[in-house]
């Protein structure tokens, strides 16, 4: 089933691709929304792993649980949110603090992941894929041409919508 959800998310993609948010961009904000409703689900789901009563046979290990889990998922939010202000807001100044958001994604996932690999190897996959998103979307932050343009110099409408000419 998540190979259909693919193929739907790509061709949703696709034939966005002439509106400002679309291709590649709307890939990433599709993620971004489903990867915070699954957070959510799989945060809710093991909510008694955030319980200081669940570690009572090894309290040294839940400061590093927590330290391994809850920065991932602040850094999330405040990705939501200045995502959501930069599609609002179409400002430059958002795309930049994505990035560092990024940037303090990968950080934060590299700690978890140490962690991880110390006192609970079993979490190592998930902390391989939550590398990829900020790998992935990074450079794409840095070199697309459409957040250039859709943010920066703002003239995407004008060049994906052809011109009459009146000759």
């Amino acid at each position: 089933m998540p190979g259909l959800g693919a193929l739907i998310m790509w061709y949703v993609c696709a034939k966005r691709k002439a509106q400002e948010i679309g291709g590649w961009l709307l890939c990433f904000y599709i993620q971004l929304y489903l990867g915070v409703i699954i957070a959510l689900v799989v945060n809710l789901a093991s909510f008694e792993n955030y319980l200081p009563s669940t570690w009572a046979e090894d309290r040294a290990l839940y400061p590093l649980y927590l330290l391994s889990a809850v920065p991932g998922m602040l850094v999330l939010a405040i990705q939501l949110v200045v995502a959501e202000k930069l599609r609002r807001s179409r400002d430059m100044r958002f795309v930049k603090a994505l990035r560092i958001v990024l940037w303090i994604q990968l950080a934060a996932v590299a700690v978890g992941a140490v962690i991880d690999w110390a006192e609970f190897p079993d979490n190592l996959p998930i902390d391989v894929l939550a590398v990829i998103w900020p790998v992935v979307w990074l450079p794409y932050f840095c070199v697309s041409k459409r957040v250039r343009r859709v943010f920066e110099t703002r003239d995407w409408v004008s060049s994906a919508t052809p011109t009459v000419s009146n000759a």
